[in-house]
């Protein structure tokens, strides 16, 4: 996790100490709400009694903490190397897949009265990483997109990573007890250190080519979440949210190519971008502080710079080198589980 997002957890965290504190200590709000009265009578001594313990009998606080296995969702179709002889496609970023990787997943809940929650949640992915291997042959290489070509016949390794942050606060106030709208404000980040690629034969010193991109966005999101079924010990969610973003993008282009020279090109744009997520979770009550929860979620990223997607707007052949940045859309799938405590 980078340096900012622990200053901004941190900042958070007193924000939450802060409501918490107003909570406990606001006496008016000690008062039950429309539908704790609905539930409610009144005792010998004249005192309100809570006959629903869903409204009345609710947790001050409660944790989560697991792990999230995400897979995105490989590059679009970007001719990476072609043939010089016959212009037929030796690699496409497409072919490059990634897989499931463990992630850490973390949430901090303070809950009010009236069914009204405060929530902390964080979770990201370090290093998608995937690799391939474009063989020489008898045919030269040529970059299809930056037009160079490579006048030698070495294997050249190609990789491509990516990682992800999200940071979100969100309100929660019920309407009914099986729908709990809610509003937040989210903070994405998404960094793209691909394509590296390289030549085998003399790794470091001859042909040596990185793009990378950096997405930094930052929004307000509403949405809600559903009971979908309330037993004893087991109940199932789904949330869904969706918002729109301010995206702080950047793409920088290196080279080192050999006799030709070296090249540093980069380009910066804020554009409008969406985020949306959706998600089923099963939460087994162990105990009565303690829950198990696993479940499977869905995220899109639209408006967002892709690695091999800024290779079309790079051109070396040009004077000067020209460069751009374009963005497209990524979707991200996986499950998550962990242990639920509440105190």
């Amino acid at each position: 996790m980078s340096r900012n997002v622990w200053v901004v957890m941190v900042a958070l965290a007193l924000v939450m100490s802060f409501a918490s504190t107003a909570w406990a200590d606001d006496a008016s709000l000690a008062q039950p709400g429309a539908a704790e009265v609905a539930s409610a009578d009144v005792g010998a001594t004249g005192e309100t009694v809570c006959l629903d313990d869903y409204w009345c009998d609710r947790p001050r606080w409660s944790g989560y903490a697991g792990g999230i296995f995400l897979q995105r969702a490989r590059a679009g179709s970007v001719s990476v190397f072609r043939y010089m002889a016959n212009d037929a496609m030796a690699m496409d970023a497409h072919d490059l897949s990634f897989d499931h990787e463990l992630g850490p997943e973390v949430e901090l809940v303070r809950h009010g009265n009236r069914g009204r929650d405060l929530q902390v949640r964080y979770f990201g992915i370090q290093d998608w990483s995937a690799e391939t291997t474009v063989h020489g042959s008898t045919n030269e290489f040529r970059f299809h997109q930056f037009g160079l070509n490579l006048f030698d016949i070495e294997d050249y390794a190609v990789r491509y990573r990516s990682k992800l942050d999200s940071l979100e606060v969100n309100l929660s106030f019920p309407t009914q007890r099986w729908l709990t709208p809610l509003v937040g404000v989210r903070w994405v980040q998404l960094h793209e250190s691909g394509l590296t690629i390289v030549d085998q034969f003399q790794p470091g010193l001859y042909d040596r080519y990185g793009i990378r991109a950096n997405n930094a966005l930052v929004g307000v999101q509403i949405g809600a979440a559903g009971r979908l079924w309330n037993g004893p010990r087991l109940h199932i969610d789904s949330v869904i949210k969706g918002g729109l973003y301010g995206n702080t993008a950047s793409r920088s282009f290196d080279a080192d190519v050999g006799l030709i020279g070296q090249y540093h090109l980069s380009a910066t744009d804020t554009c409008t971008a969406f985020v949306g997520e959706l998600g089923f979770s099963a939460t087994y009550q162990v105990t009565q502080r303690l829950a198990v929860r696993a479940g499977y979620e869905w995220m899109w990223l639209d408006g967002v710079a892709l690695g091999p997607d800024q290779m079309p707007g790079t051109v070396l052949v040009t004077t000067p080198p020209t460069t751009q940045l374009d963005r497209s859309t990524l979707m991200l799938n996986g499950a998550t589980v962990g242990v639920e405590l509440t105190f």
